[in-house]
């Protein structure tokens, strides 16, 4: 597993948690969410403001696991987690993209790769590829990254620089090999920038051969 430097110390503000026990008074859980959870064979996988993914039993509830992340920034897992050939792939507010094996929640590989992520990954299982936006801090300077990253190492394979933050998820086009990337400094990234009228915070949605955000 290969780490960055790490940045600062950031304490998570607690928000009111979403509470979840069993019926039986095994086991209980409490951990604020921000994102849908994802239903994969018989389990739940549920990611938190604390940068956790959980993995509960579909029919009990019961805990099977718990995988924190690198650290607790402010921010913790507030994009939907992509299960791909019994994995799960999910970024992280620490700036971190990680690829689990969803029966166990043992790390398959962790990548640092910004100061933070609020982009849900596009996964491209044919050609392997983990595609995101990710955001630098950059001493008050924000800018960031669309970045593409192996699917079965986590190997670094190309990065496009923003201009500013880009929050939003990304678009995968498979049939036609393309990503589509929204960005705050009112552009979109395809093969080729366009303006927008405002910010895009949000993921862009295709129709035909249109592109919508």
């Amino acid at each position: 597993m290969q780490r960055a430097a790490a940045i600062g110390p950031r304490r998570s503000r607690e928000r009111r948690p979403i509470v979840v026990t069993l019926d039986n008074g095994r086991q209980s859980a409490q951990y604020p969410t921000k994102s849908a959870p994802v239903i994969v064979d018989d389990g739940v996988l549920v990611a938190d403001d604390r940068s956790q993914l959980w993995r509960h039993d579909l029919k009990t509830g019961e805990i099977e696991w718990m995988t924190p992340s690198l650290e607790r920034p402010t921010k913790g897992i507030v994009q939907l987690p992509q299960v791909v050939d019994r994995t799960v792939v999910f970024g992280c507010y620490d700036g971190t993209v990680t690829r689990l094996d969803v029966a166990t929640g043992e790390v398959i590989w962790r990548r640092k790769i910004d100061s933070s992520i609020h982009a849900t990954p596009s996964i491209d299982a044919v050609r392997r590829a983990v595609t995101v936006n990710t955001e630098q801090w950059n001493r008050g300077q924000p800018k960031g990254h669309l970045q593409c990253l192996d699917l079965d190492t986590g190997r670094l394979l190309w990065r496009h620089a923003h201009a500013w933050w880009p929050p939003g998820s990304t678009l995968l086009c498979a049939e036609e090999r393309l990503i589509v990337a929204p960005c705050n400094d009112q552009t979109l990234v395809r093969a080729w920038a366009m303006a927008t009228t405002g910010s895009s915070t949000g993921p862009p949605a295709r129709r035909s051969r249109s592109t919508w955000v």
